[in-house]
């Protein structure tokens, strides 16, 4: 699963009319699914490319609200075709849902304003967020949004876990500060979170501890992925296999294919975004 989190219930009446931009590979599988399977939502046009969308007068169509822009590449889209979009739609919620390929593309190819990027693990948070917005009659965010502004925004999307998905987090770093951000945020959203360093000595005394507080969750910090960091995935796999573990990384999960074996990785500068849904899941 690439993309932790789930949509809101149904606010209106009426489903949101959407349209779907871009090749619809399987690194997008969830966030289309959710899209699909959403009563509060209905894809009501799709285009493979940004220019073939404007030629079919997506611009005059008046009841969408939303427009997905799907980027597998740096290169897909040009950065006319990006400014015509947005300038013709700045009454509509256009969001470009990128994979992990484009992860650099805010700091090296800056052509989507942040305000209208967002990586594909965090896309169902952030359309939640819009859905909600959009019940409320909000008008979108402006793509001359400074990226404080964007960040405040996305963090408006924390709704709580219901007592019956509460349990324990057990959270394994050595970045002290980080620990700290991460049980905020935790603790925030009424689950209890524990801390240990990347040792597997120290989390199993705090998973032994803790063995009775289910459901219980690990999340290691896999940065670096050194021999401490393999000794602590290794204990988990081999002796407590029935504790979800998902790791957290500076960088992609696709870094890390076929090293860390199947366990999914949430990116550190969108774990507000995609915490919670692992949490829920």
């Amino acid at each position: 699963m690439n993309s932790p989190g789930r949509l809101p219930s149904l606010l209106s009446a009426r489903p949101v009319d959407v349209v779907i931009i871009g090749r619809q590979s399987v690194e997008f599988a969830d966030v289309l699914n959710s899209l699909r399977r959403h009563v509060a939502f209905q894809i009501v046009e799709e285009f493979p490319t940004i220019a073939a969308a404007l030629a079919a007068g997506l611009a005059e169509i008046q009841s969408v609200k939303l427009v997905v822009v799907l980027q597998s590449t740096s290169n897909q889209y040009s950065a006319f075709d990006i400014t015509d979009l947005i300038g013709r739609m700045l009454e509509t919620r256009v969001l470009c849902c990128y994979g992990p390929w484009c992860e650099a593309d805010g700091r090296s190819h800056d052509i989507w304003p942040i305000a209208n990027r967002v990586p594909v693990g965090s896309s169902i948070a952030v359309i939640g967020q819009e859905l909600i917005d959009i019940d409320a009659r909000l008008r979108p965010l402006s793509p001359l949004s400074a990226g404080e502004e964007v960040f405040a925004h996305r963090r408006l999307q924390r709704e709580g876990v219901s007592s019956k998905e509460r349990g324990s987090l057990v959270i394994v770093s050595d970045e002290i500060p980080l620990r700290g951000i991460v049980q905020s945020t935790v603790e925030e959203l009424g689950i209890a979170a524990y801390v240990s360093p990347v040792r597997a000595e120290a989390v199993e005394l705090v998973l032994r501890q803790l063995v009775d507080n289910e459901p219980l969750k690990v999340l290691v910090d896999l940065d670096p992925l050194d021999a401490n960091c393999f000794s602590v995935i290794e204990l988990m796999m081999s002796q407590w296999p029935s504790f979800p573990l998902i790791g957290m990384s500076v960088f992609a999960k696709e870094a890390f294919s076929g090293l860390v074996g199947e366990i999914n990785v949430l990116q550190k500068l969108e774990l507000h975004l995609q915490l919670p849904g692992f949490l829920r899941s």
